[in-house]
């Protein structure tokens, strides 16, 4: 089967998947998986940009032998008072750990999928056809997701219609200076990583996540006339900055989650999950209780391989 996406759901429902015999294949658009729990590295440091969540101590990791993956450091980013850099976890590292055995083609942006007799097919923007399978499940924000759906599923369309996100603009900066954030523009600032024998002597690393309501009217400008703004609310100047970048998250936190799980077809094989569903006002741990429903749900079609 093939997963679209390659963040906190598609490796929790792949690992699950796998675990019965189902063979899976994950297609990322990105160079790496993670989604919005991802790590970015500029020179000598290590950025957690992605998208902000509440506070979680374990992501439970799918599977019978149940193990639990403790990520709270890597999600809450180490607080503005925090000076060590040994306890730096990468966000994504839960991810490329649970992915680490399973087959993820990267830069695969999967622009449309469509129904040929038994097999679902992926296709490219070009028409490059990246792969086939008899199922497939969308791990994406739901408008992107919407977006591969089959017109003829116009149910579904109505039933992800309520589903709503915030946006939220990062930057990423290494600087000797303490950041004093403005809380009207910057709502979370937490800090990276930089290797120990780099030349950013007295530096420390950034990330500084915007406020729902910047980010919304900021949504179209350039990151060139973002990320100054950025800086400037946490009480610096560009020129005091080392190794700065910015990131613009459209879909950042889902703010209207439907209560169902995950949406699954088992006559047509498709599925759609995510922190987009159910009732859980943490959003990893939707995702978590979202990746093992559609699992569970697809156990129940499949009763031997479902080859990719």
């Amino acid at each position: 089967m093939a997963i679209v996406g390659a963040g906190i759901t598609a490796a929790a429902l792949a690992e699950r998947l796998s675990q019965h015999g189902i063979d899976v294949d994950l297609y990322e658009k990105a160079r790496g998986a993670g989604g919005r729990l991802t790590t970015r590295r500029a020179g000598a440091a290590l950025f957690n940009h992605g998208c902000p969540t509440s506070a979680i101590v374990k992501a439970g990791r799918t599977g019978a032998d149940g193990l639990e993956t403790p990520i709270h450091s890597a999600l809450q980013g180490q607080s503005s008072s925090d000076t060590s850099t040994s306890t730096f976890l990468a966000a994504n590292s839960v991810v490329k750990n649970l992915v680490a055995a399973r087959r993820v083609r990267y830069e695969s942006s999967v622009a449309r999928i469509e129904k040929h007799g038994n097999l679902w097919r992926l296709l490219a923007s070009s028409g490059e056809v990246l792969g086939s399978a008899a199922a497939v499940v969308l791990t994406l924000p739901v408008p992107q997701a919407l977006q591969l759906v089959p017109d003829t599923m116009a149910e579904w369309q109505q039933a992800l219609a309520p589903v709503q996100y915030s946006a939220c603009w990062t930057a990423m900066f290494c600087t000797p200076e303490p950041p004093t954030p403005d809380p009207a523009i910057i709502s979370r600032l937490t800090r990276g990583h930089i290797d120990p024998d780099a030349e950013l002597a007295g530096c420390s690393a950034w990330v500084a996540h915007a406020t729902p309501e910047f980010s919304q009217a900021h949504l179209e400008h350039s990151a060139d006339q973002v990320l100054p703004l950025l800086i400037d609310a946490c009480g610096l100047q560009l020129k005091q900055t080392r190794l700065t970048q910015t990131h613009r998250w459209r879909y950042a936190i889902c703010l209207e989650p439907i209560s169902v799980s995950a949406l699954w077809d088992a006559k047509h094989s498709i599925g759609i999950a995510g922190d987009a569903f159910g009732t859980h006002d943490n959003s990893l741990e939707r995702a978590l209780r979202s990746a093992q429903a559609c699992a569970q749900r697809m156990l129940n079609t499949y009763s031997g391989d479902c080859g990719a």
